[in-house]
């Protein structure tokens, strides 16, 4: 939705209120091949009211995402040594591992 009520849209299309969460953070271009995200997640107490943004994790965790484009799959195993590098440049302070991206999907019953 580019302008107008996203919330109000959705609801005339029968969807209802779940939850909502925001993601603050910064995001760095590692090699203008990578983008590295540094974030935290906040859960909004109030519906559709950033303001009323909570952290979810008490203690400040933060979450670091390294993300990739879309590539030919010649390209694939030179991209997977740069990340390798890349993941010994964090080795001291962060540790990266592989996420399934199936078990992040939301799986919204239509029901």
């Amino acid at each position: 939705v580019f302008s107008g009520n996203a919330p109000q849209f959705l609801s005339l299309l029968g969807y209802k209120f779940n939850s909502e969460f925001v993601r603050k953070g910064y995001w760095f271009l590692y090699r203008n091949v990578f983008k590295v995200i540094v974030s935290q997640i906040y859960r909004l107490t109030e519906q559709g009211n950033v303001l009323s943004a909570q952290p979810v994790d008490p203690d400040g965790s933060w979450i670091v995402q390294v993300v990739a484009d879309a590539m030919s799959q010649e390209q694939v195993p030179r991209v997977c040594e740069q990340i390798d590098e890349l993941k010994r440049l964090f080795d001291d302070y962060v540790e990266l591992v592989v996420v399934d991206h199936a078990f992040l999907e939301n799986k919204i019953p239509y029901s």
